[in-house]
């Protein structure tokens, strides 16, 4: 009879143990889950910002930004709303543009994308010929 009680106690205590052990484990986990995204800083998606190669230099820089306090584009503050939703306008240069986008959080990490354009100058030539009426034309050529 003795090892029929040893043994049903070991079972009792084993059990036990499962029973404190297991919800330990899934709450840690839980608050893993939680608390990673923090740690990893903040995360920003860009939508479509076009070709990286065009002949118009107005542009527009929007997207979303999770987990993130400030928000900049080459230095210059934006503001994000309620939803992380962020919208800039910018006129580029002719020739070669670099544009830093820098999210921060408040626990000083911060993520950067560098996003590179090149605006193309229109290039225009005009011909001028005398036509059959005897007056003068202009053409322009893109």
């Amino acid at each position: 009879m003795k090892p029929m009680i040893q043994s049903r106690t070991l079972q009792k205590k084993t059990i036990t143990k499962v029973m404190i052990f297991l919800p330990l484990l899934i709450g840690a986990g839980f608050l893993y889950s939680r608390i990673m995204p923090y740690m990893a800083g903040p995360m920003v998606t860009l939508h479509d910002t076009g070709t990286e190669t065009t002949t118009t230099p107005e542009m527009s820089f929007s997207g979303t930004v999770v987990h993130g306090k400030q928000l900049s584009i080459n230095g210059v503050p934006l503001m994000i709303d309620n939803h992380g939703n962020f919208t800039h306008h910018i006129v580029m240069q002719p020739g070669f543009n670099t544009f830093t986008i820098n999210a921060s959080d408040s626990f000083g990490h911060s993520t950067t994308i560098t996003k590179n354009f090149v605006v193309q100058e229109q290039v225009y030539q005009s011909f001028a010929h005398v036509n059959s009426s005897g007056s003068s034309e202009v053409s322009v050529i893109q």
